[in-house]
C-alpha cells in the first residue's frame, strides 16, 4: 500500500505532520479567552480589527512587541519566536514562521479550548 504524499501548506510549502499553524493558535487562544479581536488586540497593542484580524490569518507578522504579548497571554503555549524573526534572532534560534515549538502540554489545551486558566477562570 503506498503512502499518500504529504499536504503542503499553501502559506510557506511546509509538508511538516501534525504541525499547528501558529497564527490559528492565537485565534484560538483569543476564542477561549471569549474577546473579540478588538478586545484581543487592545492586549497586545493592535490598533485596529483589520490588523488584529491580518495577524491571526497569519497575512502579516507581529512586532516583536505584539509576538511577545501574545506568549505571555497563552502561558508560553504560543512561542513568541515562531511569530517574529527577530524575536527568533535574539534567542538565538531559527525563525520558523508559520510553525514553532511550543510546550505540547499546553498547545493540547489551546486547541481543545481546555483553557480556562488563562481566561481567567479557576483551573
Amino acid at each position: 500500500m503506498s503512502e499518500a504524499a504529504p499536504q503542503t501548506d499553501p502559506m510557506n510549502g511546509s509538508t511538516a505532520p501534525d504541525v499547528f499553524r501558529t497564527h490559528d493558535l492565537i485565534a484560538t487562544l483569543r476564542r477561549a479567552r471569549a474577546e473579540t479581536l478588538e478586545d484581543f488586540g487592545r492586549r497586545i497593542a493592535v490598533n485596529s480589527k483589520g490588523r488584529m484580524s491580518q495577524i491571526e490569518r497569519g497575512l502579516i507578522t507581529p512586532t516583536p512587541e505584539q509576538a511577545l504579548a501574545i506568549e505571555e497571554l497563552s502561558e508560553g503555549a504560543i512561542n513568541a519566536s515562531a511569530l517574529n524573526p527577530i524575536v527568533a534572532k535574539a534567542r538565538g534560534v531559527e525563525w520558523s514562521g508559520d510553525h514553532g515549538p511550543a510546550d505540547t502540554a499546553k498547545m493540547e489545551a489551546v486547541s481543545t479550548g481546555n483553557i480556562q486558566h488563562l481566561s481567567g477562570g479557576a483551573a
